[in-house]
């Protein structure tokens, strides 16, 4: 029950923002004012756009199994799928409400700005869950303290950047601060000076 409760707490949050996302494109378009519906024109109300559009953010997120997908192991493949959930959410909204009013009341710029915050705003959740999770925020330095206050063993690590982020990653959720990393040794004279989770490739 509790698995099942998440899932659903998963897709309403997701859905909460698509209709935020959307009200907040649609009253700072600078091409038409919010049409509440109470002029007697048979045409869609920015109540009736927001349900709507919010109703197919629904559909498209439980579609793509996003509650499936914790948030604090997300990836760029998670960030793809949150991308493509807007893109279709997008189009899909936009050709009903051309059916059914051809747009009349949708401002034209509100659409590409609701799906900017829709997909912005699902990705920066997930991002700081995760950075949460990974105890990033409170890490102002790559090198980190051990629990005793005593300055950990220096870490070298050799081998590819690919595999230094996955230890790095792993080390931070497993809150391991038994080595301080200070340098990665990689085989690619390209990457020389460039940093993988705050630690540099030399």
């Amino acid at each position: 029950m509790l698995r099942m409760a998440f899932r659903a707490q998963t897709v309403v949050v997701d859905v909460a923002i698509a209709a935020l996302a959307f009200v907040c494109a649609y009253l700072l378009s600078p091409s038409a004012l919010p049409d509440l519906g109470f002029d007697g024109r048979p045409s869609l109300n920015i109540v009736q756009l927001t349900a709507l559009y919010a109703g197919f953010a629904a559909v498209f997120t439980a579609l793509f199994r996003r509650e499936l997908s914790p948030w604090r192991y997300a990836s760029i493949p998670d960030a793809l799928v949150i991308a493509r959930i807007t893109a279709l959410t997008a189009i899909l909204f936009l050709l009903t409400v051309w059916v059914v009013d051809r747009a009349a009341t949708l401002p034209r710029s509100a659409l590409a700005m609701a799906a900017v915050f829709h997909a912005t705003g699902c990705l920066a959740l997930r991002v700081l869950r995760r950075a949460v999770h990974e105890h990033a925020l409170g890490r102002m330095a790559p090198i980190p303290q051990a629990e005793s206050g005593v300055q950990p063993p220096a870490l070298l690590i050799i081998g590819p950047p690919a595999l230094a982020d996955t230890y790095l990653r792993d080390a931070a959720r497993s809150h391991d601060r038994s080595y301080a990393p200070v340098g990665i040794v990689g085989s690619d004279t390209r990457d020389v000076g460039q940093q993988v989770r705050g630690v540099c490739i030399i």
